[in-house]
């Protein structure tokens, strides 16, 4: 059911029961004023199921096209479908800000960039920010975070942080909440002697798996012929190639 309800962005931040699959493929039609996400709430021993629809800065300033920027172009596009009034802020160069252009839903802002410390740059994402005024910022990798945090913090936007991969975890310390990709993903972080240095709690750390936009398959592979796995990718191990081998393995041998 549809419950319109007070704006709250940062019970996103503390909850960890988050359904993430009605975030990314709900297809209740959106109310006239929009508010926050659809997710799973709970208070003592009572669970109300809520839709409420927001407005989410999506940030991401990278100027390439792989996995992390696939999973800000998908995540950008499912949550307008899902109703949520999107603020994607790209660089200027970001190769595939085309795929954001005409979405219903979608404002998307390209910021020149410099460098980190460019503060022409900076200006202009807390005047965006200003200006549209979005509920909560979800940010996409470290370069997004030394650019966009002060700016985010100066607006008090509730913040929450993709970092991706399995880097150092201090650059999010600013952040109120981290999304981590597997529960090994969120295990590293919350271990990480950079999560010491941030103000958060290992329950503000909600691990989301990314996703996919390509269509299901109609029908599996046939029983007497081979499946054809193709995995590509920088052959190097944070990249976890060996993670998919046994997994493979575990599959031949059941």
């Amino acid at each position: 059911s549809n419950i319109t309800g007070p704006r709250d962005p940062t019970s996103l931040l503390t909850n960890t029961s988050i359904d993430s699959s009605s975030l990314l493929a709900s297809t209740t039609p959106p109310p006239t004023s929009s508010n926050t996400i659809p997710a799973t709430f709970s208070w003592g021993s009572a669970i109300e199921h809520r839709t409420v629809y927001m407005k989410i800065a999506q940030i991401m300033l990278g100027k390439g096209y792989g996995g992390a920027e696939r999973a800000f172009v998908d995540t950008c596009l499912a949550l307008a479908d899902t109703g949520h009034q999107v603020l994607a802020i790209v660089d200027r160069d970001f190769s595939a800000q085309t795929q954001l252009e005409g979405q219903k839903n979608i404002t998307k802002v390209a910021i020149s960039i410099f460098a980190r410390w460019d503060p022409i740059a900076r200006h202009k994402l807390k005047r965006t920010l200003q200006s549209n005024r979005p509920e909560i910022a979800h940010i996409h990798f470290r370069r997004a975070m030394a650019i966009a945090n002060s700016s985010i913090k100066e607006c008090k936007i509730p913040l929450v942080a993709s970092p991706h991969n399995y880097g150092n975890v201090a650059a999010y310390r600013d952040a109120d909440g981290l999304i981590a990709l597997t529960e090994g993903h969120r295990k590293y972080i919350t271990q990480h002697p950079g999560f010491a240095q941030s103000a958060m709690l290992p329950d503000t750390v909600t691990t989301i798996p990314n996703f996919s936009r390509f269509p299901m398959a109609v029908k599996a592979a046939p029983e007497n012929e081979p499946v054809r796995v193709l995995a590509y990718g920088p052959f190097v191990s944070k990249k976890r190639f060996a993670v998919l081998m046994d997994a493979i393995r575990g599959l031949i041998t059941k």
